[in-house]
């Protein structure tokens, strides 16, 4: 009796298994004739399976057995049995094995538990992408720009102050290598020119712009002989555009008054260009050379020269009767 009922437990799990998870019946009755036939004997290499037709193998392109796994239709199909046809059929084979078995006096209740067959969810179509967010674009009439008069400029820009120089102090100013001549430089040289007395300008005939010289850190420069006064890029940069400018033009005048700088060197350095000056210049640079000390002597005369009378009184009276004719600054 125990055997019994361990083999209908076991019959009842295999069915519920089954039907449960309501597989899809093909032909249906042939799966049970066949366990019934299997009993006598007349069906036991048959297996039932679903039969799918030759596809392509993916790989290769071939013809061959092998097919994909069945998939789970999203709805019944129409000629799936109904839930009432199939439980009074699982009623049915119970009632068949129980009287097999010689259970079927036994009496009872056959009770069945039906699952609801589990589809996969409809595939919804993936969230389109957020719409970018509008942008606003006034519709406003381009403005003009207002009615300004025109700019002056004094003498007409750099060509008019370049034609000032060379009308008022016979003086060319020229573009040279590299750099160019801004208004407010000329501005400036033309102020520092109208200052000067003509007896000292006169021996400069040009003053050319240039980017730089040998190193960065020299100012300006002269050929000796040559009435020509080179401004660099560096004497606009570092604050000394017009002490450099009184410097050098002094080396042009030196090249036309050799007498007067000689007398120079014999004053302020009477042991000659190795001897040093005696007393010493008004600058460092100005103790290098006899040439330096008169140039640089004659640039604190023009920019300091209350301050000059007292520290160095020998150089600026000097400078005062030889070089500027009595002018002071």
């Amino acid at each position: 009796m125990a055997s019994r009922m361990k083999l209908l437990h076991f019959l009842f799990l295999a069915f519920f298994f089954v039907f449960a998870t309501n597989l899809p019946v093909i032909n249906a009755g042939s799966f049970f004739d066949t366990l019934n036939k299997a009993d006598e004997g007349t069906a036991n290499d048959q297996r039932v399976e679903p039969s799918f037709s030759n596809q392509s193998c993916p790989q290769s392109g071939a013809q061959s057995g092998y097919s994909k796994p069945a998939q789970l239709p999203k709805n019944p199909p129409p000629n799936r049995m109904t839930s009432d046809k199939l439980e009074a059929l699982i009623r049915n084979i119970i009632q068949q094995i129980l009287s097999k078995f010689g259970l079927g006096g036994l009496g009872g209740k056959i009770i069945i538990i039906r699952f609801p067959p589990v589809y996969p969810p409809p595939q919804q179509p993936p969230p389109k992408p957020p719409a970018p967010p509008a942008t606003y674009t006034p519709n406003i009439p381009p403005t003009q720009p207002p009615n300004y008069p025109p700019a002056t400029y004094p003498v007409s820009g750099i060509a008019g102050l370049k034609g000032e120089m060379k009308a008022k102090f016979g003086i060319t100013a020229s573009d040279g290598d590299g750099a160019e001549w801004s208004q407010r430089q000329l501005e400036e040289a033309n102020k520092v020119l109208a200052t000067l007395p003509e007896s000292f300008r006169s021996s400069t005939k040009t003053i050319q712009r240039d980017a730089i010289y040998r190193s960065p850190g020299v100012l300006g420069y002269v050929r000796m002989g040559i009435p020509t006064v080179h401004l660099l890029n560096s004497s606009t940069r570092q604050g000394t555009f017009q002490g450099t400018l009184v410097h050098e033009m002094t080396h042009t005048w030196q090249a036309e008054h050799m007498n007067v700088t000689n007398q120079w060197e014999r004053t302020f350095w009477p042991q000659g260009k190795f001897g040093g000056a005696r007393p010493p210049s008004v600058s460092q640079y100005g103790n290098s050379q006899p040439l330096e000390d008169m140039a640089e002597s004659v640039r604190q005369y023009w920019q300091a020269g209350s301050q000059m009378r007292r520290t160095h009184p020998d150089r600026y009276e000097f400078i005062k009767k030889y070089v500027m004719q009595g002018k002071e600054f």
